[in-house]
């Protein structure tokens, strides 16, 4: 299908390319969370939120993604 081998270079380098952007996006989730839901618990005046209930969020937006398309 792919003859050209700088072509195939330059498809093997973007899914790389995306492969490690998935990846780091679960890495960086776990760690944005909980300065998000400091931030949530202080304007929000409310000390019921907790890490486990914003870590769902992330896991949602993923379903969102793949029943939108």
């Amino acid at each position: 299908m792919f003859e050209n081998v700088a072509l195939r270079g330059m498809f093997s380098l973007m899914g790389a390319f995306l492969i490690s952007l998935a990846v780091g996006i679960n890495f960086l989730w776990g760690i944005i969370t909980i300065y998000g839901t400091s931030y949530f618990r202080i304007t929000m005046k409310s000390d019921t939120l907790t890490e486990d209930q914003t870590d769902i969020v992330f896991p949602l937006m993923l379903l969102g993604q793949v029943f939108s398309s």
